[in-house]
Protein backbone atom coordinates (compact mmCIF):
# COMPACT_ATOMS: atom_id res chain seq x y z
CA UNK A 1 0.00 0.00 0.00
CA UNK A 2 1.23 3.46 -0.92
CA UNK A 3 1.11 5.98 1.93
CA UNK A 4 0.54 9.55 0.66
CA UNK A 5 3.13 12.13 1.73
CA UNK A 6 0.78 14.12 4.03
CA UNK A 7 -0.04 10.93 5.92
CA UNK A 8 3.61 9.85 6.09
CA UNK A 9 4.57 13.29 7.42
CA UNK A 10 1.84 12.97 10.08
CA UNK A 11 3.02 9.45 11.05
CA UNK A 12 6.62 10.62 11.33
CA UNK A 13 5.80 13.81 13.27
CA UNK A 14 3.67 12.01 15.83
CA UNK A 15 5.71 8.79 15.95
CA UNK A 16 2.62 6.65 15.38
CA UNK A 17 3.35 3.05 16.42
CA UNK A 18 2.83 0.53 13.59
CA UNK A 19 0.06 -1.25 15.50
CA UNK A 20 -2.02 1.95 15.65
CA UNK A 21 -2.41 2.11 11.87
CA UNK A 22 -3.56 -0.63 9.54
CA UNK A 23 -4.89 -1.32 6.09
CA UNK A 24 -8.59 -2.01 5.57
CA UNK A 25 -9.17 -2.97 1.93
CA UNK A 26 -6.81 -0.28 0.67
CA UNK A 27 -7.83 2.37 3.20
CA UNK A 28 -5.41 3.41 5.95
CA UNK A 29 -7.18 3.35 9.32
CA UNK A 30 -5.92 4.79 12.62
CA UNK A 31 -7.01 4.00 16.15
CA UNK A 32 -9.34 6.45 17.89
CA UNK A 33 -7.14 6.38 21.01
CA UNK A 34 -4.11 7.50 18.99
CA UNK A 35 -6.10 10.40 17.48
CA UNK A 36 -7.08 11.50 21.00
CA UNK A 37 -3.42 11.48 22.07
CA UNK A 38 -2.35 13.49 19.02
CA UNK A 39 -5.23 15.97 19.50
CA UNK A 40 -4.18 16.55 23.11
CA UNK A 41 -0.52 17.05 22.08
CA UNK A 42 -1.54 19.52 19.36
CA UNK A 43 -3.80 21.43 21.76
CA UNK A 44 -7.05 20.76 19.91
CA UNK A 45 -10.06 21.80 21.98
CA UNK A 46 -13.68 20.88 21.37
CA UNK A 47 -16.96 22.60 22.09
CA UNK A 48 -19.66 20.52 23.71
CA UNK A 49 -21.41 18.40 21.06
CA UNK A 50 -24.64 19.72 19.59
CA UNK A 51 -27.08 16.81 19.51
CA UNK A 52 -28.95 16.78 16.21
CA UNK A 53 -30.98 13.59 16.62
CA UNK A 54 -31.31 11.21 19.51
CA UNK A 55 -33.39 8.16 20.29
CA UNK A 56 -32.69 5.12 22.41
CA UNK A 57 -30.87 3.45 19.50
CA UNK A 58 -29.73 6.36 17.28
CA UNK A 59 -27.62 9.44 17.86
CA UNK A 60 -26.25 12.19 15.65
CA UNK A 61 -24.24 15.17 16.81
CA UNK A 62 -22.15 18.01 15.50
CA UNK A 63 -18.76 18.72 17.09
CA UNK A 64 -16.64 21.83 16.59
CA UNK A 65 -12.91 21.80 17.26
CA UNK A 66 -10.25 24.48 17.35
CA UNK A 67 -6.51 24.39 16.78
CA UNK A 68 -4.29 27.38 17.55
CA UNK A 69 -1.82 27.91 14.71
CA UNK A 70 1.60 29.52 14.82
CA UNK A 71 1.13 33.27 14.77
CA UNK A 72 -2.00 33.08 16.94
CA UNK A 73 -4.61 32.33 14.29
CA UNK A 74 -7.18 29.66 15.13
CA UNK A 75 -8.30 27.00 12.68
CA UNK A 76 -11.90 25.88 13.24
CA UNK A 77 -13.61 22.80 11.80
CA UNK A 78 -16.83 21.00 12.59
CA UNK A 79 -18.25 17.67 11.59
CA UNK A 80 -21.10 15.36 12.37
CA UNK A 81 -21.04 11.90 13.84
CA UNK A 82 -23.85 9.41 13.73
CA UNK A 83 -24.51 5.96 15.12
CA UNK A 84 -27.39 3.54 14.90
CA UNK A 85 -28.03 -0.17 14.43
CA UNK A 86 -27.11 -0.07 10.71
CA UNK A 87 -23.62 1.39 11.25
CA UNK A 88 -22.76 0.62 14.87
CA UNK A 89 -22.62 -2.58 16.88
CA UNK A 90 -21.98 -0.71 20.13
CA UNK A 91 -24.75 -0.44 22.68
CA UNK A 92 -23.72 3.19 23.25
CA UNK A 93 -24.73 5.18 20.15
CA UNK A 94 -24.22 8.56 21.85
CA UNK A 95 -20.60 7.81 22.69
CA UNK A 96 -19.95 6.39 19.23
CA UNK A 97 -21.52 9.38 17.47
CA UNK A 98 -19.40 11.78 19.53
CA UNK A 99 -16.19 9.80 18.90
CA UNK A 100 -16.86 9.72 15.16
CA UNK A 101 -17.49 13.45 15.04
CA UNK A 102 -14.39 14.26 17.11
CA UNK A 103 -12.17 11.99 15.02
CA UNK A 104 -13.42 13.62 11.80
CA UNK A 105 -12.68 17.06 13.24
CA UNK A 106 -9.20 16.00 14.37
CA UNK A 107 -8.40 14.65 10.90
CA UNK A 108 -9.64 17.90 9.30
CA UNK A 109 -7.73 20.16 11.69
CA UNK A 110 -4.53 18.18 11.13
CA UNK A 111 -5.14 18.22 7.35
CA UNK A 112 -5.05 14.47 6.86
CA UNK A 113 -8.76 13.73 6.31
CA UNK A 114 -9.17 11.72 3.15
CA UNK A 115 -5.71 10.19 3.61
CA UNK A 116 -6.55 8.15 6.70
CA UNK A 117 -9.76 7.27 8.51
CA UNK A 118 -10.56 6.62 12.13
CA UNK A 119 -11.47 3.14 13.29
CA UNK A 120 -14.65 4.78 14.64
CA UNK A 121 -15.92 5.29 11.09
CA UNK A 122 -17.24 1.75 10.96
CA UNK A 123 -17.22 -1.31 13.17
CA UNK A 124 -15.72 -3.23 10.23
CA UNK A 125 -12.52 -1.16 10.53
CA UNK A 126 -11.71 -2.51 13.98
CA UNK A 127 -8.82 -4.91 14.06
CA UNK A 128 -10.71 -7.68 15.87
CA UNK A 129 -7.47 -8.94 17.35
CA UNK A 130 -5.84 -9.42 13.95
CA UNK A 131 -2.48 -7.85 13.21
CA UNK A 132 -3.00 -5.74 10.11
CA UNK A 133 -0.42 -3.00 10.51
CA UNK A 134 0.71 -1.42 7.27
CA UNK A 135 4.40 -2.25 7.62
CA UNK A 136 3.64 -5.96 8.12
CA UNK A 137 1.32 -6.32 5.13
CA UNK A 138 -2.32 -7.11 4.67
CA UNK A 139 -4.08 -10.28 5.80
CA UNK A 140 -6.75 -12.02 3.79
CA UNK A 141 -10.08 -10.40 4.49
CA UNK A 142 -13.71 -10.40 3.41
CA UNK A 143 -14.90 -11.24 -0.08
CA UNK A 144 -14.52 -8.70 -2.86
CA UNK A 145 -18.30 -8.13 -2.86
CA UNK A 146 -18.26 -7.37 0.88
CA UNK A 147 -15.25 -5.10 0.42
CA UNK A 148 -17.15 -3.20 -2.26
CA UNK A 149 -20.24 -2.84 -0.03
CA UNK A 150 -18.10 -1.65 2.89
CA UNK A 151 -16.23 0.83 0.70
CA UNK A 152 -19.49 2.16 -0.79
CA UNK A 153 -21.00 2.75 2.65
CA UNK A 154 -17.80 4.41 3.83
CA UNK A 155 -17.58 6.72 0.79
CA UNK A 156 -21.26 7.66 1.09
CA UNK A 157 -20.68 8.74 4.70
CA UNK A 158 -17.67 10.81 3.66
CA UNK A 159 -19.63 12.51 0.86
CA UNK A 160 -22.33 13.45 3.37
CA UNK A 161 -19.62 15.15 5.48
CA UNK A 162 -18.64 17.51 2.65
CA UNK A 163 -19.62 21.04 3.63
CA UNK A 164 -19.20 22.78 0.27
CA UNK A 165 -18.87 22.15 -3.44
CA UNK A 166 -15.10 22.67 -3.18
CA UNK A 167 -14.84 20.00 -0.45
CA UNK A 168 -16.92 17.63 -2.60
CA UNK A 169 -14.69 18.32 -5.63
CA UNK A 170 -11.57 17.72 -3.53
CA UNK A 171 -13.11 14.46 -2.30
CA UNK A 172 -13.87 13.38 -5.89
CA UNK A 173 -10.34 14.26 -7.00
CA UNK A 174 -8.91 12.25 -4.12
CA UNK A 175 -11.16 9.20 -4.46
CA UNK A 176 -12.37 9.28 -8.07
CA UNK A 177 -10.86 6.49 -10.13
Amino acid sequence: MRIPKPLQDFLDKHKIPPGDLWDCHGTPVIKHKRLEVVAAKEGIVFDAPEWLHTTETHAACCVTGRLRLEGGNVLVHWSSGEAGPKNCKSQYPYAMAEKRAQDRVILKLLKIHGFVYSEMEADDFKQSGRSQSLPEGVEKGPSKAQQNRDRMAFLEAQIEDCQSISELEAFINLHGR
